[in-house]
């Protein structure tokens, strides 16, 4: 179990980790907000199981830690709005992965 202080930050580091570890990791303190709605729903679409309730998140690690990395059949598109953290970090992560991913935002994002 994971609590980190109510950071959108570090709530968007902590769960990649947890989406790529072996297990189930429960995440306590998550704040609301778009940017980590935005990770968690790139996650699912990166076939994550991820799962809330009485305010703790569940997320089923893939096991493949970070020198595997995600896994796509099929191109996966994953909007990230104007979340700078997510984009970073997934950009990362994608990159020790297979498949195909394509990462995109609001225009905004793309300037950036």
């Amino acid at each position: 179990m994971v609590e980190p202080p109510g950071s959108k930050s570090i709530s968007n580091r902590v769960l990649p980790l947890a989406a790529l570890a072996f297990g189930i990791t429960k995440i306590k303190n998550l704040p609301d907000g778009e940017d980590v709605e935005l990770m968690q729903s790139a996650l699912k679409h990166l076939g994550i199981g991820l799962s809330d309730s009485e305010g703790w998140s569940t997320i089923e690690g893939l096991g493949t830690g970070l020198a595997s990395g995600f896994h796509a059949e099929k191109p996966i598109d994953l909007f990230l709005g104007n979340s700078g953290t997510s984009m970073r970090t997934l950009a990362a992560l994608i990159c020790a992965s297979e498949g195909h991913f394509n990462l995109d935002g609001i225009a905004r994002m793309r300037e950036r």
